[in-house]
């Protein structure tokens, strides 16, 4: 497996998926970025008021999905303090 530090990054798009399976929330809202390393990725959004173009990075803790009754938790997707440069 290969890490990459991610730093900030750029949301291209944005999206809301109504229908998720059980474990999922709903409405999922979920954001597509590419960050300065150039990797590119598809995450949860953490601020419901992002826009395309806004400068993201991965941070907080917060319950991604819940598995047989066990909470798996990660970083979400929010604004940097510079929200578009």
């Amino acid at each position: 497996m290969t890490t990459y530090s991610l730093g900030t990054g750029v949301l291209l798009a944005t999206t809301i998926v109504h229908v998720t399976p059980d474990d999922v929330r709903e409405p999922n809202e979920l954001g597509f970025v590419r960050f300065d390393s150039g990797v590119q990725a598809i995450a949860q959004l953490g601020d419901s008021d992002l826009s395309v173009g806004d400068h993201v990075v991965f941070a907080g803790e917060h319950v991604l999905r819940c598995e047989g009754g066990e909470s798996i938790r990660g970083p979400r997707l929010v604004a940097t303090e510079d929200r578009e440069q």
